[in-house]
């Protein structure tokens, strides 16, 4: 059977199937990217000095 023909693309069906490593070591650099900007956002705002100016502010 000649390599050119239907046989061949069904030869290596995994070769283009998945993520190769760049890829997913960008995806890590943004999701730590995400993360680093979003907790410190998400601690302040569940700190008890946060909920003080809250109920200072509506005190206001």
């Amino acid at each position: 059977m000649p390599k050119d023909g239907p046989a061949s693309c069904t030869t290596y069906p995994a070769a283009k199937a998945g993520f190769t490593l760049v890829e997913l070591l960008v995806v890590i650099v943004i999701i730590s990217v995400l993360a680093g900007i979003g907790i410190p956002t998400i601690e302040s705002m569940t700190s008890p000095k946060y909920a003080l100016r809250k109920q200072g502010r509506s005190v206001m």
